[in-house]
């Protein structure tokens, strides 16, 4: 009885070893294919389906806007990128990932929506988009957002060649600087100095005002560097021209 006890015994523990080992396995599949960090989620999703692309449909005459790419998540949910674009100076200034179930990417939208009115287009269209905002602020000098580095991964597999769009940058044909309220000084001087004041239009905000925001999921994505020449408060902006080496 004792034999067949032991022999029992160890039976059982080589089927719980076994668990384990397909537990650690299974942990580490989805730790691979549905990471929490931002930039492991974007290498993972831009090997997947594209769903949809957007931009906002105001970007060249409010001067700031988003381009969204959402793909399809290996294990279920869907990825959105949003691309934060200043067409009229800066390119890409900030970049927003989230994670959405299924079905709740179309809410994502509408929120976003909101403030920024969205259209649908081609995949094409927003690669382009988002590449020669890019290359129009690096001719002045000026790089993009940090995340651009890597959020543009989503866009692999799209041809900007097949759009046939043509995209005017800047206003009046140079770039045109608004700052927003978490402009510093320092900031502000940064890139007043980098582009030149003899190539440059710019608006100053001399106070702070409230601008749009957007929520996603909980989280206050504050955007308040979305300021359009109509949404100035009389009183609160000045185009007193600023010494770069004050």
């Amino acid at each position: 009885m004792a034999l067949d006890q032991r022999k029992r015994q160890r039976k059982l523990e080589k089927k719980k070893a076994k668990q384990r080992a397909n537990q650690a396995k299974e942990r580490h599949r989805r730790q691979i294919l549905a990471p929490e960090i931002p930039r492991q989620m974007v290498a993972v999703a831009a090997h997947q389906p594209l769903l949809e692309t957007h931009a906002s449909s105001e970007l060249f005459t409010a001067g700031i806007g988003f381009v969204v790419v959402v793909r399809r998540m290996p294990l279920g949910g869907q990825l959105a990128v949003l691309f934060l674009v200043d067409a009229w100076c800066l390119g890409v200034k900030d970049v927003v990932v989230k994670r959405v179930a299924e079905g709740e990417c179309r809410a994502l939208l509408e929120r976003v929506g909101e403030n920024f009115p969205l259209q649908r287009v081609a995949p094409s269209y927003a690669c382009k988009l988002v590449a020669e905002s890019v290359a129009y602020a690096r001719k002045y000098g000026l790089a993009p957002h940090a995340d651009h580095a890597w959020a543009q991964e989503i866009l692999a597999g799209i041809d900007p060649a097949e759009c046939l769009e043509t995209f005017e940058f800047g206003q009046d044909g140079k770039p045109f600087f608004v700052s927003g309220p978490a402009d510093t000084p320092e900031r502000i001087r940064a890139v007043i100095a980098t582009v030149g004041l003899e190539n440059m239009n710019y608006m100053v905000q001399a106070g702070r005002s409230e601008l749009p925001s957007i929520v996603l999921d909980n989280e206050l994505a504050d955007f308040d560097d979305a300021i359009v020449e109509e949404n100035v408060i009389e009183g609160r902006f000045e185009r007193t021209p600023i010494d770069p080496n004050a």
